[in-house]
């Protein structure tokens, strides 16, 4: 089995994470994705209560039969910590991790990127004003070799979660 993994805040989760999470599985050839929630995000100041974030991704991912969310007891922090956890959750799986251009644009300054990389393969989706050649460099920086990644224009790169936050309040 090949198993993505999408962590973010999703505050809130939208088509676009839904549309980048559905065309990894194409791409990558994923058998399933699954939505890896942050309790308490270590860049964002404020986030909508976690809770009401569980019901609402589960909510958009019951609509599609190979997207499902995944909760886990330690749900913060760097991936490193969590690894142990999610290999056990998802036994013997292929791990690939989803993440945005602009999540991937710091990847090489996370602690645990050797942890995260070593062994799994990496998706990224395009955002806007985002530069391929960019996000290529910095994944071709990292100390992990090989590493197997893929780069893939977002469908949706322009649909984020703070406008749809703006626009609501």
């Amino acid at each position: 089995m090949r198993i993505g993994v999408f962590r973010g805040t999703f505050d809130p989760i939208h088509v676009g994470h839904i549309a980048f999470a559905k065309q990894a599985i194409l791409a990558a050839k994923l058998d399933y994705v699954y939505f890896l929630p942050e309790k308490v995000p270590q860049h964002k100041k404020s986030v909508g209560d976690y809770k009401k974030r569980l019901t609402t991704i589960a909510r958009a991912a019951a609509h599609h039969a190979n997207l499902s969310l995944l909760e886990l007891p330690n749900m913060q922090g760097y991936i490193e910590p969590m690894l142990p956890e999610i290999r056990k959750t998802l036994g013997n799986a292929r791990l690939v991790f989803l993440m945005g251009s602009d999540v991937a644009k710091t990847i090489h300054q996370w602690p645990d990127v050797d942890s995260l990389c070593s062994g799994n393969e990496l998706v990224v989706g395009m955002r806007s004003g985002d530069k391929a050649s960019e996000i290529q460099q910095v994944l071709d920086g990292l100390s992990v070799k090989p590493l197997r990644a893929m780069i893939l224009k977002a469908p949706l790169p322009d649909v984020t979660s703070s406008t749809i936050r703006q626009n609501s309040s």
